[in-house]
């Protein structure tokens, strides 16, 4: 990378693959969520996803950059540690609030990532895609938000009072 537009288009492909990855796996984890508000934000954080990714595809057309996609091992990273606390989440109101604690990291991922990439794009006066990066950061705000306020309100309370008859102290 030589300059600040090589370096917006590198972001670029880490956020097309952030996308793929997140595309990938969220219908297996909606799949396996038991909540109907949780399952209920997951599936409208994947729409988000296939918007972003849709935006993503319009603006590397746009600047002419190649939607090649970069590897982008720290989403895979978060998502792997998603898939095995799944795995060893047994209680299933433990499960749902810790679902959404390990959602928000990656929601934060994708923060960092767009804001970056809107830092960028703004310096290199690309307002049009300033602006369309811009509503993709809004809404992995907004999805993080209100994965955190369903995590206040209602799940964590329920798994702080459930309690298993079954289990031994």
């Amino acid at each position: 990378m030589k300059n600040l537009k090589d370096l917006l288009s590198h972001q670029l492909k880490l956020l097309y693959c952030c996308e793929n990855e997140i595309l990938t796996e969220l219908p297996f984890i909606i799949e396996r969520v038991n909540e109907k508000s949780l399952k209920k934000a997951f599936e409208c954080h994947l729409n988000d996803t296939k918007t972003q990714k849709q935006r993503l595809e319009k603006i590397c057309k746009d600047i002419n950059y190649t939607k090649s996609v970069a590897e982008c091992t720290a989403i895979k990273g978060l998502l792997m540690q998603l898939n095995e606390f799944m795995e060893y989440a047994k209680n299933p109101h433990v499960f749902n609030a810790g679902l959404i604690a390990e959602f928000q990291r990656i929601a934060h991922f994708e923060i960092c990532a767009y804001g970056t990439a809107v830092c960028y794009a703004k310096d290199l006066g690309l307002n049009k895609i300033a602006y369309l990066l811009q509503q993709s950061l809004n809404e992995a705000y907004d999805a993080n938000e209100k994965l955190g306020l369903l995590a206040q309100i209602v799940l964590n309370y329920k798994a702080v009072n459930h309690f298993d008859l079954n289990q031994t102290d």
